[in-house]
């Protein structure tokens, strides 16, 4: 098992090298630079190599030769890093390649980058599958014909990250101008998800190299959220147990995101067909009042009373109809601002969100950076994890969530159902075509079970969670010492650390809270952090006006899913009359109240 990361350059000072260094070390690979002189008197010793061939380019003659006639003798994994097209830097690529790559290629706005079928056992879930990119230039290899060469990645067909396998061992080389900053602040998502090709090749390697030896999820999880529908039966295009069979079926679950507002609404009668299937089926938290823009508010006393209100209300309806609601949290219409993010966070028992954003539309004081994005949750923000989900569309977005270790979440409405469960039935063979191991838990346990885990050359297993809440089960091949982390927005507020309700000591270590356990192979743990009290809640009284409007908004929504669904000339004219009465997400009109 791998341990070191060998950085050969000219020095630390090297750019893209830096950046290299970087993710590795978020990845929890140790990472060092060495130099041409100190490399090829063999001094890296038995660990995977990353050399910067522009620079060792710019060196004499001499250090090129010995280094070159060191590596290719090197046993063991090495990447070629090209950064421009330079030809002093493509001699020494056709040599290191034995001539299966003959020429660099300035390729000046290319849109697409694919990872071919062929790839797989390198790029895993990504293999099969394109996605857009930005319009900047980037580098492409020219190999000789019928090289024996395996294509990674493509960019609008032309390979920039290959691999090969000499006799001395693994080799592979990327050409890149821009390496993604892993460190840097970012702004959007979209900084990421546009220039995926300056990343990921770097995951491919450093993951395939290091497996267990670097942070990675070993779990590939499913789930599937519906928003807004009422526990009844039938609801818009929705025939329940129709579904909740099929689920059973083809084994995937179904979550609703419920409105707290219509807890009042389910019927005694009905809830025995939710009951019923409960192996299959969940409830989360789709708001408070469901009303416009309701979470994009800046008023966080005015949200974090809507998280309490929202949870009291569904633990009545658990108390009344027996179905339960896990107190994770989804945003009405996507709006949520960085009040909101905080609100989340300061609620006691709120364990985490779920939307298409893992980032506040109106940007981070707080600083999310690229790293943040690369992980299973997005937990920068107050330290509760923000997990991405998707509408449907091509299956590309949903592989790159499992590769990188997140779970595949499709998100949809009533209308998704026009044809039955069909649609949900291809996606679920979909993602079990890309992984076969993936499982579909509820949310809740997707969001208490959700980790990155690490094995250190002691023996050592280290265990990344992202709620307040966590399960995990001892696996029989690790040692049975464990060190569990968590990120949270001020380890000072932690006040205990517990497993299975006993508290045990604890360290803090930036803004991670750790505890060292042992734990017998095969044993299920459970773990909870116990933190200082909550805000204090301020108690908000909503008008005759707020309230009717709230009321009016669910008998549009329901008479527009349950009847006008089903004609869109009438859905066209419903919205129209939904817009004009400001009870659609296009108004900005927040809600109103005054403290009691």
């Amino acid at each position: 098992m791998y341990s070191k990361l060998q950085l050969l350059s000219h020095g630390p000072e090297a750019k893209g090298l830096q950046r290299v260094a970087r993710l590795a070390t978020f990845l929890g690979i140790d990472a060092a630079f060495m130099s041409f002189e100190e490399a090829a008197r063999g001094t890296n010793g038995s660990q995977p190599c990353v050399l910067d061939l522009d620079a060792l380019a710019a060196e004499p003659a001499s250090v090129q030769s010995s280094l070159v006639q060191h590596l290719l003798e090197l046993s063991h994994p090495l990447l070629l890093l090209v950064s421009s097209v330079d030809v002093k830097a493509l001699q020494l690529l056709e040599t290191l390649s034995s001539r299966r790559i003959q020429s660099l290629n300035l390729l000046s706005n290319p849109t697409r980058l694919a990872f071919p079928a062929p790839s797989r056992s390198w790029t895993r879930e990504l293999a099969g599958h394109e996605f857009p990119r930005d319009d900047s230039t980037a580098i492409a290899f020219g190999t000789a014909p019928k090289a024996d060469l395996t294509e990674l990645m493509l960019l609008d067909s032309q390979p920039s990250f290959l691999a090969w396998t000499d006799p001395a061992g693994p080799r592979l080389a990327w050409a890149t101008p821009h390496i993604f900053d892993v460190s840097a602040a970012i702004g959007s998502e979209y900084e990421l998800e546009r220039r995926l090709d300056s990343v990921l090749p770097l995951l491919v390697f450093l993951r395939a190299v290091f497996r267990e030896s670097c942070w990675h999820n070993p779990d590939a999880t499913a789930a599937l959220i519906i928003d807004d529908p009422l526990l009844k039966p039938h609801y818009g295009f929705i025939d329940f147990r129709r579904l909740f069979l099929s689920a059973r079926k083809n084994r995937y679950h179904v979550s609703l995101a419920f409105i707290p507002w219509n807890s009042q609404r389910t019927h005694l009668s009905d809830a025995a067909l939710f009951r019923e299937f409960s192996d299959v089926f969940s409830l989360c938290v789709h708001g408070c009042d469901h009303n416009n823009n309701e979470y994009g508010a800046d008023d966080h006393a005015l949200l974090l009373e809507k998280n309490y209100r929202a949870l009291e209300r569904m633990n009545h309806h658990f108390a009344r109809t027996g179905i339960p609601c896990t107190p994770i949290a989804v945003c009405p219409q996507e709006q949520c601002s960085l009040s909101a993010w905080r609100a989340f966070a300061d609620h006691p028992d709120m364990l985490a969100m779920m939307n298409t954003r893992t980032m506040p539309r109106s940007g981070s004081e707080d600083g999310v950076r690229g790293s943040d994005l690369l992980l299973p949750a997005q937990d920068a923000l107050f330290g509760i994890p923000a997990f991405k989900r998707h509408y449907p569309g091509k299956p590309s977005r949903f592989a790159l969530d499992l590769f990188l270790g997140k779970p595949a979440i499709l998100v949809e409405h009533h209308t998704y159902f026009r044809d039955g469960p069909g649609a949900v039935e291809e996606f679920a063979k979909s993602l079990r075509e890309i992984n076969p191991a993936v499982r579909w838990p509820s949310l809740e346990q997707i969001a208490t079970g959700t980790h990155l885990r690490r094995k250190d050359p002691n023996g050592l297993t280290s265990l990344r969670f992202f709620t307040h809440r966590f399960e995990f089960t001892a696996a029989p091949t690790d040692s049975g010492a464990y060190q569990l982390r968590k990120r949270v927005r001020d380890p000072a507020n932690v006040r205990a650390f517990q497993i299975e309700g006993q508290s045990v000591p604890f360290m803090r270590e930036g803004e991670f809270v750790c505890a060292e356990v042992t734990v017998e192979p095969g044993r299920r743990v459970k773990v909870s952090l116990e933190r200082e009290p909550s805000p204090a809640r301020v108690h908000y009284s909503f008008g005759l006006i707020y309230q009717a409007g709230v009321a009016t908004r669910r008998l549009f929504s329901e008479v527009r899913d349950d009847y006008v669904a089903h004609s869109p000339f009438a859905v066209k004219c419903a919205q129209s009359v939904l817009r004009l009465a400001r009870l659609t997400g296009d108004s900005r009109r927040g809600p109103t109240g005054k403290a009691s």
